[in-house]
């Protein structure tokens, strides 16, 4: 592939991200790519369960390394829960039976672009991510900010970036009515 130029676009760049949903990789049962966007996304129906973290604790980060060989990407989610409870216990334990087999991630960004992790055209659902992390810390006292919450980090490493999807695939996720996302 030959090296093309970037132009800068001037404008708002807003870090952070939204919500995400999970699922496991094998509901994925293909995408399309049309000019390095996902242009069409197959997945069993209401099969990705949005996951509602805590404000301003879901990150996401990506990591190329290689050199003549080839790339490696290795790319990351981590989230913040408040509370521990059954129903996050349940969660927690869902995600690390998922593990073996991979998750796959839908993440919407504070611009508003949905990415796809743990799944990609080279790799499939060979690569998905795996929970890495889940860990909680009560705190000593009253009052301890960053206590009492569930940490948690799904990682997959894969040959490929992480896809963005399409304006129109993205707005169907956006508004959440794409069919296979879940709001439970």
């Amino acid at each position: 592939m030959a090296i093309a130029g970037y132009t800068r676009v001037c404008g708002k760049s807003t870090t952070g991200n939204l919500k995400f949903w999970v699922s496991e990789v094998t509901n994925v049962t293909s995408i399309a790519i049309t000019g390095n966007e996902i242009s069409t996304f197959t997945a069993s129906a209401a099969i990705f369960h949005r996951t509602q973290a805590a404000l301003d604790t879901l990150a996401r980060s990506e990591k190329a390394e290689g050199g003549k060989q080839g790339y490696k990407f290795t790319h990351e989610i981590k989230a913040s829960f408040p509370k521990p409870s059954t129903l996050l216990k349940t969660y927690i334990e869902a995600l690390e039976n998922a593990s073996p087999c991979g998750i796959a991630v839908v993440i919407l960004d504070g611009n508003g672009q949905a990415w796809l992790l743990g799944y990609n055209l080279t790799d499939k659902s060979d690569r998905g991510m795996y929970l890495t992390n889940a860990s909680m810390d009560s705190g000593l006292m009253p009052g301890e900010d960053g206590k009492q919450d569930w940490d948690i980090t799904l990682t997959g490493i894969s040959s490929e970036h992480a896809l963005p999807f399409n304006s129109t695939i993205n707005a169907t996720i956006v508004s959440e009515a794409a069919t296979w996302l879940s709001t439970t």
